[in-house]
């Protein structure tokens, strides 16, 4: 019987997993059969955000959801250069004896993805950016993180007050469709009470790669996702993404905010799962 939306994981699935990965030790839920589809989540947050998606794909693809370095229950490194979650994400493949995957990843994890792409672009069959971050992407004036005071949380991690960082974090515009919303609201406000802000006490200055302007670059088929109560920096990366990279296709998903996965799980699952049937069917496809 192939899973739905709404089917519950069980859960002996979720939790119990963690292997080494190079450098770090990577936990992460290996669910499912056939291509691989690996799922990476949004900046203080874990793979738990990717559960309606898990049982929407399981029965059609070996689904690898995993936290990143800092995050959940991975490795908290002392410092988060930003090839560094690239390097994870490469080397829990490489643990996984993946050779290649279709990579989704949200906000913060889609910028992993997309940076992966550029620089093992063998290794990625194919490209979800979910309401995408890019590294060295510019804000408009109006975006949260222009207009919000969003430093604070960063300065208050590092004097060691957690909660009030938090606090902030989730006072952010961009994170008010989420908390409205009768399931995402308590399960985002769980994962970030969950998070343990290592990226934020990092006092290093970390050089973002300048992955705004390499989107050309990009081969491998692409799905950009927005939706339409998105913060308006991030519904501007989706567009540029979009547009630059070549072949990319763009879906909107209404009524949502910026974490689409959470607030719309049936609608995103139908949008991720068509299009990768799509590319598995077309001639010429990659692996």
């Amino acid at each position: 019987m192939k899973a739905t939306v709404s089917d519950p994981l069980e859960p002996k699935e979720f939790g119990l997993t963690a292997i080494e990965t190079g450098r770090w030790t990577t936990a992460l839920d290996d669910v499912g059969s056939g291509p691989p589809l690996v799922l990476i989540h949004g900046l203080t947050l874990d793979r738990r955000m990717w559960l309606p998606q898990i049982a929407a794909s399981r029965g059609y693809h070996r689904v690898i959801a995993y936290d990143m370095i800092g995050h959940g229950d991975s490795s908290q490194p002392d410092s988060y250069p930003p090839d560094d979650y690239s390097e994870q994400l490469l080397a829990l493949m490489d643990a996984l004896d993946v050779q290649q995957a279709h990579v989704a990843g949200l906000s913060m994890g889609a910028a992993v993805a997309l940076r992966t792409a550029l620089t093992a672009p063998a290794r990625i069959a194919s490209l979800i950016l979910a309401n995408p971050y890019i590294f060295r992407m510019p804000f408009p004036p109006e975006a949260c993180f222009v207009s919000s005071p969003h430093r604070v949380f960063r300065k208050l991690a590092r004097c060691g007050d957690a909660d009030a960082a938090r606090r902030e974090w989730c006072a952010l515009e961009m994170f008010a469709p989420a908390l409205q919303h009768p399931v995402a609201g308590p399960t985002f406000r769980t994962m970030v009470a969950h998070h343990r802000l290592g990226p934020w006490r990092d006092g290093s200055r970390h050089e973002e790669p300048d992955d705004w302007n390499a989107l050309t670059r990009i081969s491998c088929p692409t799905l950009v996702i927005t939706s339409e109560r998105d913060d308006p920096g991030f519904a501007h990366a989706a567009i540029r993404a979009a547009t630059a990279i070549p072949g990319a296709q763009l879906a909107a998903i209404a009524e949502a905010g910026h974490l689409s996965s959470m607030e719309a799980p049936d609608q995103f699952s139908a949008l991720l799962n068509a299009f990768l049937v799509q590319i598995q069917t077309q001639p010429g496809e990659r692996g």
